[in-house]
């Protein structure tokens, strides 16, 4: 590959190309022959035309000389490198690697420097690949390089996309992340890493305490040099502020501050100057308190399904019991279990529960033009009760004490009781409802009904409600407060993250480590003084011809004369 580091010099190209052409197109010179007879001709003396012929050799050369003069000022190098076929590049946007670097996410500063590398693997047919994925097709760089920052811990989704990149490519897997490699020690993997590590002072959790007081617990960790921060804690109707001594570089503080009481959306907030903004505010919500969900029967698999993603949430939710154990308090309350059977038969009398109906026998289904029979109730808002009915099929009345809520066509498909604890009946059999949102918003609402209404503050990761799930999808990818589908109001806060376990590297071996990726130039060999030299080769070799082409018409001339 030939390459020019002064192209501009090129330009002089377009004057050299007119002079060759007039060189090759003139008519020659006119001369005065001294013999009679050639006046003697026609009447009618063509016009010379213009035709392509060989000029003079010193001209030759001239044009050539100045051919290579201007090729060899525009500097052309030759330049050969190996690039990798079949590559996959994996960006990390995480917590870590959407640290600032001046006003870029780390992860750009990255793919900033290593840009020509990567368009050199784009052109070889490299894959991308951003970790958490975004929201559209990620099919050029710059898709890449403009996708947000986000505060989510991604060392476990990396992990699993680099094992499927080496399972289904056959090239290098070039991972821009900080995180450790782990057992990741596959020769293919190239981890491009940064090469500075930042200045970080974050609240890494943020709780309410279950204690003689409210009281609000604020960890903060100092991965700075900063001394001392200002905390303030706050929600709609009052706000606090205290000056906290940070700890040293590398540790975490407990902060306890009282709060009045309070029903609304807490929210702490620090002022430091740092490089990571994801962890400098977090945020509680009143909520109800989740329960603990039990299957004890063989479920349908949709509820199954729903009862795995109910647990997963509640695994990442703050509460009392946790909150309690972490501050040295005593609980004040636990929750009971909620069991889930396929049977009222199986549902125990004083047990909070809910019976699913796998099947319906003998039940024809529920036509289109059936009326359905709907109550208002916390469990039947906000859902197509008629379209959920169409096909379904339903059986009668579960018995005394249950109150039914959804009915169409003498049978119950949605019924509840509170006495001597809250139960639910669902006698609903449909295969269509079960892929609709409203089996979902149905569910989580049972399941959140069934908890008993026992209130607290909390909070969960960023990461732990998918983009899907909340509005806008953006959202759940960054501190705030966000609603999901459901209408439920949640706090998403920055994941707890240890910068101190975060891998850098020195500018040096970053830089060989995205030159040993795509190099730019595995050898190149440079024809700037080689071509001027040759240039005043060729201008010698003419004016030596020349001295001699004269030399000789002189000799000529002195014979002729005598």
């Amino acid at each position: 590959m030939v390459t020019f580091l002064a192209p501009v010099w090129l330009l002089a190209l377009l004057p050299w190309g007119g002079v060759t052409a007039w060189a090759l197109l003139s008519r020659g010179r006119r001369a005065d022959v001294p013999f009679v007879e050639l006046w003697r001709g026609a009447e009618v003396v063509p016009r010379p035309r213009r035709k392509v012929r060989r000029p003079p050799g010193w001209v030759v050369a001239v044009l050539v000389a100045s051919l290579l003069a201007v090729l060899g000022a525009a500097g052309p190098v030759v330049n050969h490198s190996l690039v990798p076929d079949g590559a996959t590049v994996v960006v990390d946007r995480g917590i870590t690697m959407s640290v600032k670097v001046g006003t870029l996410p780390r992860y750009v500063v990255l793919i900033d420097r290593m840009r020509t590398n990567l368009d050199r693997l784009t052109r070889a047919g490299a894959e991308y690949v951003v970790v958490p994925q975004v929201l559209v097709s990620v099919q050029t760089l710059d898709t890449v390089r403009e996708s947000s920052p986000t505060a989510v811990d991604t060392r476990d989704e990396l992990r699993r996309t680099i094992r499927q990149a080496l399972a289904t490519r056959g090239g290098p897997v070039v991972v821009l992340s900080d995180a450790p490699e782990g057992e990741l020690t596959d020769a293919r993997v190239v981890w491009i890493r940064p090469d500075a590590r930042p200045r970080d002072v974050g609240i890494e959790r943020f709780t309410l305490t279950d204690g003689p007081r409210p009281q609000v617990l604020v960890r903060l960790r100092n991965e700075s040099d900063a001394e001392d921060v200002t905390l303030t804690v706050r929600d709609e109707a009052w706000s606090t502020e205290r000056l906290v001594h940070l700890p040293t570089r590398g540790r975490t503080l407990d902060v306890f501050v009282d709060v009045p009481a309070t029903t609304g959306v807490l929210r702490a907030l620090i002022d430091p100057t740092d490089d990571l903004p994801a962890n400098d505010q977090a945020f509680l919500t009143a909520g109800q308190v989740m329960p603990e969900i039990e299957a004890r029967s063989a479920l349908p698999p949709e509820v199954a399904r729903m009862i795995d993603v109910y647990r997963r949430s509640r695994a990442t939710a703050e509460r009392p019991r946790e909150i309690a154990e972490r501050s040295g308090d005593t609980p004040a309350s636990s929750t009971d279990a909620v069991v889930v059977v396929d049977s009222l038969f199986r549902l125990p009398a004083g047990v909070r529960g809910v019976a699913v109906l796998a099947q319906v026998p003998d039940v024809k289904p529920i036509d289109a033009t059936a009326p359905v029979s709907v109550e208002d109730h916390a469990l039947t808002r906000d859902i197509d009760w008629r379209a959920a009915a169409v096909g379904a099929r339903a059986p009668g009345p579960p018995g005394d004490g249950w109150l039914p809520l959804v009915s169409a066509r003498g049978g119950v498909l949605l019924a509840v009781r509170e006495s001597p604890v809250r139960q639910v009946w669902v006698g609903l059999v449909s295969d269509a409802f079960a892929r609709t949102p409203d089996f979902v918003i149905l569910w989580t609402r049972t399941f959140d009904w069934l908890g008993g209404g026992a209130s607290t503050f909390t909070s969960q990761p960023v990461g732990s409600i998918g983009s899907d799930e909340v509005v806008p999808q953006d959202a759940a990818l960054w501190p705030g407060l966000v609603r999901t589908r459901t209408g439920r109001l949640v706090a998403l806060n920055a994941a707890p993250v240890n910068l101190a376990e975060s891998v850098t590297t020195d500018a040096r071996e970053t830089q060989a480590r995205i030159n040993a990726v795509a190099p730019v130039d595995r050898w190149s060999v440079e024809l700037r003084v080689a071509l001027l030299l040759s240039s005043l080769g060729v201008l010698m070799f003419a004016w030596r011809s020349e001295v001699r082409s004269e030399r000789r018409s002189l000799q000529f001339r002195a014979r002729s004369e005598s």
